[in-house]
């Protein structure tokens, strides 16, 4: 079973009381933040860090409730006595229920924003009737290199794309929790699917918000994999892409672990991908790479570039994969050699084979290079992405200037008459004239693909 972070539940609560130790054990692998609302809970939360190795505590009082600047001390106290007080929270602005005291709760949101930025921890933020202003006021916080995640992520459907793209521009994690199972948050569903796996945090908000269907009477970490599971369907990966991608944002939002090794070989859904270089002769201005090297949780930033002994003995017997790919965060025709020896060793295990590109390689040798290609390559997947030179060569910045826009599409050509299977793909953009991309692809008779231009992956 994949390892899940559970990056919001209230494991202090009294409903644990009678079984905390055996909601601990379902939760097997499940690395918990165990959040406080209030001074008590607080002190419950960051004491439970002591009985189990899993559990993270985070330390704050709830807009709802009372909150002066003894309690702001308090907290501090907590952070300071507990090590694995990691975080401040829950705050933020809850409006409700009224009567509610909204410059109360600011100036008390405000308290918890200045404590994290002299301890230097992320804050987990609240934001029920209030996003907008919750956004407005952690802005600052945000701007000034703070961490912070909207909990339970959501809002009113019309309200939903403004307030995404106010919270993605401000770089904030979100917490994805079980209203994704539920059949009224169709527009929260349609809109996760179009957020950067970078910003997804799993949040069960235990023991509030059950997944649905219903199948008990109290929430609890375990349901990470629900979530999970749902969230999985909603984005076309599988449980253990998901598991992996929020573990990995867990852990970098609340300043946890170092990054993993660069992978070589890395899974995405069944299939099994090559990272032989970061080298590329394009610099596209969308390159998920100009974000992060993190792709479905993977760390693809090498420090050097992998002998193809390496990758074949990374890759072993192929496993249940369905596909090997060679892709990366580089340009694999880059290293033309070790592709072709890598390939040669999967289509002796009986793998079909794959090659993402962006089809200069002929640029990159002088010569044609697709006849080298055959049988050891199945498909090749070309990235168009433009349907002018003039356009290509804004978006991608490729070594080659305009004339890499031709050679692409006489890559394409080759690789067909070859009798490989050849796509051309473009990256999903405003500006780009989808219709005419397609019809360079119809006449060159390759298939065509669009691609989002939210994640790599």
């Amino acid at each position: 079973m994949p390892a899940f972070f559970d990056s919001h539940c209230h494991l202090q609560d009294a409903r644990f009381d009678a079984d905390r130790d055996a909601v601990v054990e379902r939760a097997g692998e499940t690395r918990m933040l165990v959040v406080g609302s209030n001074l008590p809970s607080s002190r419950r939360g960051a004491e439970l860090t002591l009985q189990y190795k899993n559990v993270y505590a985070a330390v704050g009082v709830h807009p709802t409730e009372t909150f002066g600047d003894a309690d702001l001390a308090a907290l501090k106290e907590l952070a300071a006595e507990f090590p694995r007080v990691v975080a401040v929270g829950e705050t933020g602005l809850d409006y409700h229920h009224e009567p509610f005291a909204a410059a109360t709760q600011r100036r008390a949101f405000l308290a918890h924003l200045a404590l994290a930025r002299e301890l230097n921890l992320p804050v987990v933020l609240h934001a029920r009737d209030a996003a907008a202003e919750v956004l407005d006021l952690v802005a600052p916080f945000m701007q000034s290199g703070g961490r912070a995640v909207w909990h339970c992520y959501s809002a009113p459907k019309k309200q939903l794309p403004a307030l995404t793209a106010r919270a993605l521009s401000l770089n904030l994690y979100l917490g994805v929790s079980a209203m994704i199972t539920y059949e009224e948050q169709r527009a929260l569903r349609e809109q996760i699917k179009q957020i950067p796996d970078r910003h997804l945090l799993l949040d069960t908000d235990s023991p509030y918000l059950l997944p649905r269907p219903r199948t008990a009477d109290r929430n609890e970490p375990a349901n990470c994999r629900r979530i999970a599971a749902a969230l999985a369907e909603i984005r076309g990966v599988t449980v253990a892409d998901i598991a992996r991608i929020t573990t990995r944002n867990a852990e970098e939002f609340l300043g946890l672990d170092a990054p993993a090794a660069p992978s070589v070989v890395y899974p995405i859904r069944d299939a099994l991908y090559i990272n032989l270089t970061s080298r590329c002769n394009n610099a596209c201005v969308f390159c998920a790479r100009n974000q992060s090297y993190t792709v479905k949780g993977h760390n693809l930033a090498l420090a050097n570039e992998p002998a193809a002994a390496e990758v074949i003995a990374a890759i072993g017997d192929g496993g249940d994969y369905r596909e090997i790919v060679f892709c990366g965060f580089g340009e694999p025709t880059m290293r033309l050699d070790e592709l072709k020896q890598v390939a040669r060793y999967a289509k002796a295990l009986g793998k079909p084979t794959r090659l993402n590109t962006n089809g200069l390689a002929d640029l990159q040798y002088g010569r044609e290079i697709a006849a080298e290609l055959v049988g050891l390559i199945d498909a090749v997947s070309i990235s168009l992405n433009a349907t002018t030179a003039a356009q290509y060569q804004a978006l991608c910045q490729s070594s080659f200037g305009e004339r890499a826009f031709g050679a692409l599409q006489n890559f394409a050509r080759a690789c067909l008459r070859h009798g490989i299977a050849t796509t051309l793909t473009v990256v999903e953009m405003p500006d780009l004239d989808l219709a005419a991309a397609k019809k360079i692809a119809d006449e060159i008779g390759a298939n065509f693909r669009v691609r989002s231009c939210v994640d790599a992956g």
